[in-house]
């Protein structure tokens, strides 16, 4: 018989629900090398030039919802 386990762990979030305090928030998070383990050289351009820039305004529309 195989055992699972759910592990929640609440990692912070933004100090306000604006675009520019989410970004500030995802960059560190996502920025954290315990959390996304790519090669930095890649994760980087990646993170700072593609995914804060599209995340950071529909993610702080959620958290407004909130």
């Amino acid at each position: 018989m195989k055992e699972h386990g759910l592990l929640l762990v609440n990692l912070g979030s933004p100090t306000t629900p604006t675009a520019p305090a989410v970004k500030e928030y995802l960059n560190e998070f996502l920025g954290d090398a315990n959390v996304v383990t790519l090669s930095r050289w890649f994760w980087q351009p990646l993170l700072r030039g593609m995914i804060l820039p599209m995340r950071s305004p529909k993610s702080s529309a959620r958290y407004k919802a909130v």
